[in-house]
């Protein structure tokens, strides 16, 4: 099979866009069951102007990567499908688990256990 340089790449109903969908979905159900505990999360009016370019390049290419993944098709053939599949499930479980840590947490203090034991920031992982 010769690979191809360019590929012809369409919108469609099946594209990878739609492993996109879970982390958007957990989001919003995470802002409606606590509405208090997602406006502490998305809170940046402390944020330096080096947190505020970090965040601004992050979102950017979070939605960038969005946008991509419209065009793109899943190659179902092929193993690096099921590779990243794989990835993606630990990926959403991880980020899952560090919200119900977060959220889990007191206000007022370090959050220094769950997930948040091993990283800093592992919702943006």
């Amino acid at each position: 099979m010769i690979m191809k340089i360019f590929e012809t790449y369409s919108i469609g109903l099946l594209n990878t866009w739609i492993f996109v969908i879970p982390v958007g979905l957990l989001g919003i159900v995470v802002g409606i069951i606590n509405k208090k505990g997602f406006n502490r999360a998305t809170d940046m009016s402390w944020y330096t102007l080096k947190d505020k370019i970090s965040s601004f390049i992050s979102m950017f290419s979070m939605i960038l990567f969005m946008i991509i993944s419209l065009f793109i098709p899943p190659r179902f053939e092929s193993i690096l499908f099921y590779t990243g599949l794989l990835l993606i499930i630990i990926g959403l479980l991880g980020h899952l688990i560090s919200k119900i840590n977060y959220l889990n947490a007191p206000e007022d203090k370090a959050i220094v256990t769950g997930l948040y034991r091993y990283s800093r920031n592992p919702l943006n992982y």
